[in-house]
């Protein structure tokens, strides 16, 4: 009987350590201040504010060797690889530097979990497949080709490598990353700061931080919805439904 009683015992002392265990890590992502961290990051001086806008193109005469540029403005590793070499005057892409924030971060996040800092046991090559979807890797066809998720870019990366969740539009608050594309059909990639409202309190804008050619770079800037005084072009408009939200907080189960 004796023996019985000290099997149990050790049996629940064993389940208990390791609930315990599982608490302490979901608990350190959930207690993480991941928004905090990321407005930190860009209010701060981490990034270089003078690199200028740089979208390589091909047969740019300007372009440098782009095969590892992803346009942010420092070089990033993971796990001792280079995915991202920054160009000499660390010129920027808006879909470059809003994921250099969110890599940054979860690294940050990541060495305080482990010493080799890999983001909840990603490969290499899960990073990579995290990178595609970030910057809407596009297939033949081009951006006619892009259906939903493919076109929620930084938010379809956070919640298929479970490193995020969607929000809603009216949920939206600083610190998350948004994807979005105007009547036009050009898209952006930035990062949620506050919404812009007019006098009768309907939201008609917003406004965020990221890297575009009306900043020449990294800066904030405000777009729209609906036509305002500003007399915006109409096909510049955001399309209010083709506008994602996402929220970094990585997911262990």
């Amino acid at each position: 009987m004796s023996i019985r009683i000290a099997g149990l015992l050790f049996l629940l002392t064993w389940l208990f350590s390791f609930n315990c265990a599982n608490r302490s890590i979901t608990k350190t992502s959930l207690e993480y201040p991941f928004q905090e961290k990321i407005l930190q990051y860009v209010t701060g001086d981490s990034i270089p504010q003078n690199g200028g806008y740089y979208w390589p193109k091909a047969g740019n005469p300007d372009a440098e060797d782009d095969s590892t540029y992803l346009g942010t403005a420092k070089n990033i590793d993971y796990l001792g690889v280079r995915l991202s070499t920054a160009r000499e005057n660390r010129s920027t892409h808006c879909v470059g530097v809003s994921w250099q924030v969110g890599m940054s971060v979860l690294q940050n996040w990541a060495h305080s979990q482990s010493a080799d800092g890999a983001i909840i046991n990603m490969s290499v090559e899960d990073v990579k497949k995290f990178v595609d979807k970030w910057f809407i890797k596009l297939e033949k066809g081009g951006l006619s080709s892009l259906t939903t998720p493919g076109e929620m870019g930084s938010v379809y990366a956070l919640t298929s490598h479970r490193l995020g969740e969607k929000i809603a539009f009216e949920n939206a608050t600083a610190g998350d990353f948004v994807q979005f594309w105007r009547k036009d059909n050009s898209g952006h990639s930035c990062i949620f700061l506050h919404w812009v409202y007019d006098k009768e309190g309907e939201t008609i804008g917003f406004h965020y931080w990221g890297s575009q050619p009306q900043t020449n770079g990294i800066g904030t800037d405000t777009e729209y919805f609906h036509p305002t005084v500003y007399a915006i072009e109409p096909n510049r408009l955001i399309d209010k439904e083709r506008f994602y939200v996402g929220r970094l907080l990585p997911k262990f189960n």
